[in-house]
């Protein structure tokens, strides 16, 4: 049976940090005023003097170690961030009784291709400059704390970074900027905190990365994607995937980060009129060649500034292709007026990418790439991978190129999401000190099928599923800091009044570039498919999906399984796709599962009501087989993989209008999933009987599981492809390979890693350009 997609999908693992304000209800550390707090004199006071805190030329003097140091009560009780430990002036690691790695959020996520390097890589970070500061969230989320304003220094910046980080704006698919997380106040200082991430875009280009072409030139893609959303904004920044190794199927996110020396124009203002009258630094602290204008006495136009600075930034980046070289040539003109718009160079970088077959570019760089100086002020320093590059940050070794520039790359969805707490020993305590009102557990459905039959449509007048969940309401929002939404009708539950409509960003709720009202309008609504599951509101605004996993001695198997596949690093990887659970809340018997709210499945892909178009679907489709393979190399099959259980970030509709952003697919519900021990023999990965009536599947089920044992990989590719070979892609090669993954026979289908592998090598001896049509029909 076809279950309720639990949460919204898309591009790596979503738990996130949710804690940044004080958990009175969860137990966390009173702060007050009898704390220990440090004399404002006793810290730096400008901007400045916080980032000559890293001062090379006395490395034994670690001053970055003691200034933050003296706020270390504030984060650590208040805020419930824990600095990492600052183990030299250069070096910060985690604190030795916390070396694990952090739990996923939607933007960390490890390269597939080098995941001991990753790993290796993400617990010690040297910080550019004494104004920033990594630490660790109390949910075990890794954040960067930087200084905004100090001094009186930075208003700019903070009212800059406040604007980019608006709802609905901060959740589109096209914005790029890295969310700001929270904003930490003491006195004249404002800290603000962002997802930790460790690549730059400067870093894709370096001869010590396996990355190709293809990589570079949609990282690069994705930066302009992000400068041009700025720069339609009124907003001047001024400022590694490794696929030769292995390729997968997404691609890495780029976030822009660094508003620090921006200039934001208003909406009024005549476009002959957006001129900046001087450089906001001395050029001689710049580390980086400036372009002409910013020498001479007059006014100059900060977005012509942002164009030459990225694009003198990819001058070392050779692609081998005189069409691109002639693009970077045409940012870095000397005569301003002569530069080419953001807009324009993704325009005709887009189109020459588009005509060509990705295997052709599918290559490492011609010749050795040169190298860059070490700076630490850059443009491309501000622009982040999800995996790195100097001013841009890649979110994940191939996770999705999204926006870029040289500011940081950051994501367009707020990191906000919320995690799990700590919680006490004894539950009863627990709720006696909170004074949490709890339920008599014979008021409460007793298994998972009760659960489910809440959901009575023969008696919609009677809401049961707002009669026994209110009843777990106290419980909900005293320890665990959720709380659900109004449930005023069995068929739709909604946000309460006093709430916004939209949530914050968490790197998994991406509004669509193409449809943007539509999305706004649906997300503040949503109907249960059963009553196992209701949807909340986290204490830092954003949406969660609450499901029933155990209940009543049912569903042991479901957690075990869901528990193994939320292990880091595992949880992390580029390659899986699977919805991260970010909380595990009980009662008594009762285990209920906190996911990420997705809004979107991948049958929407296939609806006539969104403009998608083939290479949309044939995206989607290879992200959805790419995590099944990850799932059956691990020994687990789903056993209801309808397209259903597909979560997607967004639609991308592109035939309404393209992005260079992909969204992100993850599967869900896992309920009737089985796992073999390790050493298994393939032969012995048999299954006795299908997990539940088939009379009740509400789906078609092959022809084997009405006779004994079968494999329950093979029933897995045959689930999948009913649903998919409904798709008439117009292309005979993509029929078959879905034809062969349905053959009646068990024997005679082809393997999921048998069938990415084929449309992956049929998808990339395409100019993307000839998928970019409407389907030809579908059934």
């Amino acid at each position: 049976m076809s279950k309720t997609p639990l949460v919204f999908a898309a591009s790596t693992a979503f738990l996130l940090w949710l804690g940044f304000k004080k958990y009175r209800a969860r137990g966390s550390v009173s702060f007050n005023d009898s704390d220990f707090l440090p004399n404002r004199s006793q810290l730096p006071v400008t901007v400045s003097d916080w980032s000559n805190l890293l001062d090379l030329e006395d490395e034994l003097d670690n001053k970055i170690g003691a200034k933050w140091g003296l706020l270390h009560d504030l984060f650590l009780k208040k805020y419930q961030l824990k600095l990492w430990f600052n183990e030299h002036l250069c070096t910060q690691r985690p604190w030795p009784s916390d070396t694990s790695l952090p739990k996923p959020n939607g933007f960390n996520t490890l390269c597939h291709a080098n995941t001991t390097k990753s790993i290796a890589r993400w617990s010690s970070w040297g910080p550019m400059n004494g104004a920033q500061h990594v630490a660790r969230t109390s949910s075990g989320c890794d954040v960067i704390v930087r200084v905004i304003t100090s001094g009186g220094v930075g208003n700019n910046f903070r009212e800059i970074q406040r604007f980019l980080n608006q709802t609905p704006d901060i959740l589109l698919s096209t914005n790029h900027v890295l969310p700001m997380l929270e904003e930490i106040v003491f006195e004249d200082i404002t800290f603000g905190v962002f997802p930790r991430l460790d690549d730059t875009l400067e870093s894709i280009f370096r001869n010590s990365r396996q990355n190709s072409v293809e990589d570079a030139l949609y990282a690069i893609m994705e930066a302009l994607e992000g400068i041009v959303y700025l720069h339609e904004h009124h907003i001047a920044h001024q400022f590694h995937p490794e696929s030769l190794i292995r390729r997968a199927v997404v691609r890495p996110r780029v976030y822009i980060i660094d508003f620090e020396d921006a200039v934001m124009f208003s909406p009024d203002t005549n476009p002959t009129d957006m001129r900046v009258s001087k450089f906001p630094r001395p050029l001689e602290l710049c580390g980086r060649p400036q372009p002409p204008e910013v020498y001479q006495p007059e006014s100059y136009c900060p977005f012509k500034l942002d164009m030459w600075q990225f694009g003198d930034t990819l001058q070392p980046f050779k692609s081998g292709f005189d069409e691109v070289s002639k693009i970077f040539e045409a940012m870095v003109k000397s005569v301003p007026e002569e530069r080419i718009s953001a807009a324009e160079a993704l325009r005709r970088l887009d189109t020459f990418v588009q005509s060509q077959p990705p295997n052709v570019l599918h290559k490492p760089f011609p010749g050795e790439c040169t190298e860059y100086v070490e700076s630490k002020t850059g443009p491309a320093g501000k622009l982040v991978f999800v995996d790195k590059t100097s001013s841009v940050v890649l979110a994940s070794k191939l996770q999705q190129v999204a926006d870029g520039t040289t500011l940081a790359l950051a994501a367009s969805a707020a990191l906000i999401l919320w995690l799990k707490s700590r919680k006490t020993p004894s539950q009863e305590s627990d709720a006696q000190a909170l004074s949490i009102k709890l339920p008599e557990r014979s008021e409460l459905p007793n298994t998972i099928e009760d659960w489910r039959d809440l959901f009575d449509l023969y008696d919609e007048l009677d809401n049961k599923i707002a009669a026994k969940w209110c009843l777990l309401d106290d419980l909900f929002r005293k320890r665990y800091g959720v709380k659900l939404w109004l449930s005023e009708h069995l068929c739709e539950q909604e946000p309460w009044p006093d709430d916004s409509r939209l949530p914050k960003p968490n790197g998994f709720n991406t509004l669509s570039h193409a449809n943007t009202d539509h999305c706004i309008s649906r997300w503040p609504h949503w109907c249960p498919r059963n009553g196992a599951q209701h949807v909340a509101r986290t204490s830092t605004g954003c949406d969660v999906m609450i499901r029933v996993i155990t209940s009543g001695g049912i569903g042991e198997r479901h957690r075990e399984i869901q528990r193994y596949l939320n292990r880091a690093p595992d949880i992390l990887l580029s390659t899986n796709h699977v919805l991260p659970m970010l909380e595990e809340m009980i009662f008594e018997d009762i285990t209920f599962g906190v996911f990420p709210r997705l809004d979107a499945t991948l049958s929407d892909v296939f609806s006539r009501f969104y403009k998608t178009s083939v290479g949309d679907a044939l995206d989607m489709i290879m992200q959805a087989l790419e995590g099944v393979v990850y799932l059956h190399e691990h020994r687990i099959a789903h056993q209801d993989l309808f397209m259903a259980n597909f979560v997607v970030q967004w639609q991308p509709e592109s035939l309404l209008k393209r992005a260079i952003a992909r969204p992100r697919v993850w599967i869900i519900d896992f309920e009737d999933a089985v796992m073999f021990e390790e050493g298994t023999k393939v032969e012995d990965m048999k299954v006795a009987r299908f997990p539940r009536p088939l009379e009740e599947c509400g789906r078609p089920q092959p022809p084997e599981v009405q006779f004994g044992s079968y494999c329950p990989f093979k029933l897995d590719v045959w689930q999948f492809s009913s649903d998919i070979k409904r798709f008439k892609s117009g292309f005979v090669e993509v029929s078959q390979v879905f034809e062969d993954m349905n053959k009646e026979q068990p024997d005679e289908r082809i393997t999921a890693a048998q069938a990415l592998a084929r449309l992956d090598s049929f998808v990339r001896e395409q100019p993307p350009s000839s998928l970019h049509q409407a389907f030809p029909s579908f059934t």
